[in-house]
């Protein structure tokens, strides 16, 4: 097994060279036994699962700790009121959808749906 040293310098590697990961500058990545450990910030979900993707593939990685955070940049940005506002329209818009029956809840961003 080669050393932790060794697999983050492989880790970083595979990060610089995957064509649809972009923000690896902003990733912090430190390994303990194999196991990497993935921190910082990305501008989409996507980007996210991207670079953990890459990070599975390569050799002597144990583990995966996936704590990067997704910060919309500030133009997307929308507050508690208007998630809300665009969730009632969209499900409403939805004729297979009981919408009378879901209630919406949004804090700090996050949408949640209930019966």
């Amino acid at each position: 097994m080669k050393s932790d040293e060794q697999i983050q310098k492989n880790v970083l590697d595979k990060l610089e060279f995957t064509p649809e990961i972009f923000e690896q500058d902003k990733i912090a990545i430190s390994v303990h036994d194999g196991l990497v450990t993935l921190g910082g910030v990305t501008t989409n979900y996507a980007q996210k699962l991207s670079i953990e993707r890459a990070v599975k593939t390569v050799k002597d990685v144990t583990g995966i700790i996936n704590e990067i955070k997704v910060e919309a940049l500030p133009q997307y940005k929308k507050d508690d009121v208007s998630i809300a506002k665009a969730a009632t329209e969209a499900l409403a818009w939805d004729t297979t959808v009981p919408h009378e029956q879901i209630k919406i809840t949004v804090e700090d961003g996050l949408n949640c749906l209930a019966k």
